[in-house]
This record gives C-alpha cells, structure tokens and sequence, in this order.
C-alpha cells in the first residue's frame, strides 16, 4: 500500500476514535485558575465558571504564512475553539486533530459561526509549510486556523494559559473555548468528544443546538 493510502487510513481511524471519545465536563479551575475565574454563571452548562486569561500581545504565523496578531484572533464576535498541538506528535495531538475536524463539521452543518484555533507547540519544526500540510490532511476550512511563531513567543502564549508542562513531549491535552459574549472561557482538560464541544461553543453564544 502506498504512503498516501496508508495516510488515508491512519486519519480515518483516528476520526472515528474522536467519535468513541466520552463527553467530559469542563475541567473545574484549577489552582491557578481560581485567582482569576468569574462567579459561576448559571448559563455555561454544569455551571462551570468562566476564566479569563491575560493574551500577550504577540504576532504569529498561520499556515499560509500570513503574521497575525493573537489578539485579533481570539477576541472576535465569534466563539473561539482553541487547543495545542504539534505535527510530529503521534499520541494525542492527531486524535484531538481530528476531533477538532469532527467539530468544524458538525458545526458547519449547525450554520453556526466559529473559529477554531489551533497553536504549533514546536516553532522549531511547525513552519508554515509543515502546519499547511498538517492542516490539509486534516480537512481545515477557513475558519481553523494553525499558528506558530518564535520559541519566547510559543512559550508565553502556553504560560498564558496555564498551559506550558517544560516541553512539547509533556504538553498537556486542553481544549478551551472563548465566549463572545463575556470574552471568558470554558477549560477543558483530556480529550473532549466533539458533541460535547459542540454543545459547549453554542451554549456560549445565542445559538442553540438543533438536533439532527
């Protein structure tokens, strides 16, 4: 079998793991977290409270190579869907990769407006040549966008987030999501289903779930 074949099969194996993924609840604030964390608001399912998170004011690369500014990504009338990875970890990062597609999917075919951001952990290798591949494979559309910069840059965005664990082989498996209507966020910590993340970013906006 060829490479691509063998590629082919590799992606949908992992998206029907994402599909067998349980639900879980939003991660309650950590520690480090609580300093921080608003009142519980009773519209966030669960009742989880929202965090807030200071951005650091850095430029980044996307995978076409264009320099945006974090900031201007995250803080849009959109919910936001942000996770870390790197494109040559094989454990978690391809199965939250695909979750990730799953949810661009079942979004779209909400007609839900959202942006999915995912952050290259490894500015040495993921240049924007390498996270537009990664992104192909994985089916991103144009609103999931893969960043990278500089390693300081890299780091103080991970620090931001409660999110650094010293490198890229021990990195922690998070998802948040960003409300539009507060500017807060639902944390997640381990790998989410997409249903569950479906059902998290509409509840964050006026939207509502319409089963299918």
């Amino acid at each position: 079998m060829n490479g691509t074949g063998s590629r082919g099969m590799g992606l949908r194996f992992l998206l029907q793991m994402a599909l067998a993924i349980t639900p879980f609840a939003p991660h309650n604030a950590s520690a480090y977290d609580q300093a921080t964390a608003a009142p519980l608001n009773s519209q966030l399912p669960g009742g989880h409270a929202g965090l807030s998170y200071s951005i650091p004011d850095i430029t980044l690369a996307d995978q076409d190579g264009k320099r945006v500014s974090l900031s201007d990504q995250l803080y849009t009338d959109r919910p936001v869907i942000l996770n870390f990875v790197f494109t040559t970890c094989t454990t978690v990062c391809p199965i939250s990769t695909a979750i990730f597609s799953k949810l661009q999917a079942k979004l779209s075919s909400q007609g839900a407006k959202f942006r999915l951001i995912s952050i290259s952990i490894d500015p040495e290798h993921d240049k924007p040549a390498n996270l537009k591949k990664y992104a192909q494979e994985f089916g991103a559309g144009a609103d999931w966008r893969f960043l990278s910069g500089d390693t300081a840059g890299i780091l103080a965005v991970q620090k931001a987030f409660n999110a650094y664990r010293g490198s890229k082989t021990n990195h922690a498996v998070l998802t948040f999501i960003r409300s539009p209507q507060d500017g807060r966020w639902i944390r997640f910590e381990g790998l989410v289903s997409a249903d569950a993340l479906v059902h998290h970013t509409l509840s964050v906006t006026s939207e509502r779930l319409v089963a299918k």
